[in-house]
């Protein structure tokens, strides 16, 4: 991160790969790549904030850091910032159509999926249809934890009060079951 600093890019993206856990061993780690293995994601993502934060970039999300008069910071403090399927924007959810092996469609309250095998993808470009394998039709439910999930990643916090306005619902029984699973995270 040192070197990354160094740079003084306007933006800096953290990607923690899925790290797995140390193969079982008699001897404790001798060296720093397998003493890695260990380091967890929240671990790694607490080391970018300090350091990142410490250079003067501000924690715009989960992964997310921006220099003070960035656009995307700008937006968030001004309440206007939105995420989707690219990242972080400036513009609310737009319409985005997926290309290609894999790839995820989001039009209006639908989401679709290409086949991630290009077997399968090129089966379905050849028979003269779209290579879509799954689509869905998100419902009232759907746009609601949408709707969460973008102002944690956006505002760090839920308001609860809008949510419960805008959706008709009664925050803590609606999210009865997800509460009591995060109470242990929370804990830890």
């Amino acid at each position: 991160l040192d070197i990354v600093v160094e740079c003084l890019p306007d933006q800096v993206a953290i990607a923690a790969a899925k790290l797995k856990p140390p193969v079982p061993s008699l001897r404790a780690p001798t060296t720093e790549a397998s003493a890695c293995i260990t380091t967890s994601r929240a671990e790694l993502l607490a080391l970018a904030v300090d350091k990142l934060t410490t250079a003067g970039y501000c924690h715009l999300g989960l992964y997310r850091f921006v220099r003070p008069g960035d656009v995307l910071n700008i937006a968030r403090q001004a309440g206007h910032l939105h995420h989707d399927d690219l990242g972080y924007s400036i513009h609310a959810r737009p319409d985005l159509i997926g290309l290609g092996v894999g790839a995820l469609s989001h039009v209006g309250d639908t989401y679709t999926s290409n086949p991630c095998e290009l077997a399968a993808w090129e089966a379905r470009i050849d028979a003269g249809g779209l290579p879509a394998c799954c689509s869905r039709i998100l419902d009232a439910d759907d746009r609601l934890r949408a709707e969460l999930v973008e102002q944690v990643l956006c505002r760090g916090g839920i308001e609860t009060a809008g949510l419960e306005a805008r959706h008709g619902i009664d925050f803590v029984a609606h999210f009865r079951d997800e509460l009591l699973r995060l109470s242990d995270l929370a804990a830890e």
